[in-house]
């Protein structure tokens, strides 16, 4: 999507003399999923994409911390023009560098949560177990379920977060992510 990771770009592209297909495409786009009725349907595209930038951007943050650290283990370049004996302050000193993954707001979480069970979650059975490799995964769950009441709860052992049940109330049983992760098991890996 960001670019071309196929062959030959022009045959890849080609659209034709007037444009006409191009017009074609877009309105089959646009109204693909019109007349569902079911919301898997209507917000395919939307998931896909919502997944397809969230990888994309937590790759950039990845890629943006190297570069920092590069550029921070990295001698200042005037200490070789200047040639003195006096210590050149590094201007990269006061950036923190993050050992870990950068924050995500929790509405981004529960998009990306409700994206991957919209796409993935009739795949899974009750009792399934899901792992994250991402504490911050573990932390939103555990505190989406303390937040919803009747729900409960069985922390065997930390970290890991198991088989959360749901209740017969109305209002916490409509939240797309609770109701994907009820009666499953999520487990925190860390490397």
């Amino acid at each position: 999507m960001m670019e071309n990771r196929g062959g030959k770009h022009p045959a890849t592209v080609s659209t034709g003399q007037g444009g006409e297909e191009t017009w074609a495409i877009r309105k089959s786009i646009r109204d693909a999923g019109k007349d569902a009725d079911d919301p898997a349907l209507r917000n395919t595209l939307k998931w896909h994409l919502l997944l397809h930038l969230a990888q994309s951007l937590e790759g950039e943050r990845e890629t943006a911390q190297e570069l920092l650290k590069k550029a921070t283990a990295a001698k200042s370049p005037l200490a070789e023009a200047m040639e003195t004996d006096e210590q050149i302050p590094d201007m990269f000193a006061d950036i923190p560098i993050s050992a870990t993954y950068p924050y995500v707001t929790d509405r981004h979480l529960n998009l990306i949560f409700e994206a991957w069970f919209g796409l993935f979650g009739n795949l899974l059975e009750t009792g399934s177990e899901l792992m994250t490799l991402d504490r911050q995964v573990m932390t939103y769950a555990f505190d989406l379920f303390e937040d919803a009441s009747g729900f409960t709860v069985h922390r065997k052992t930390l970290p890991r977060l198991s088989n959360p049940s749901i209740s017969k109330n109305p209002l916490t049983s409509k939240d797309p992510v609770l109701r994907a992760l009820s009666g499953k098991a999520l487990i925190l890996v860390e490397a």
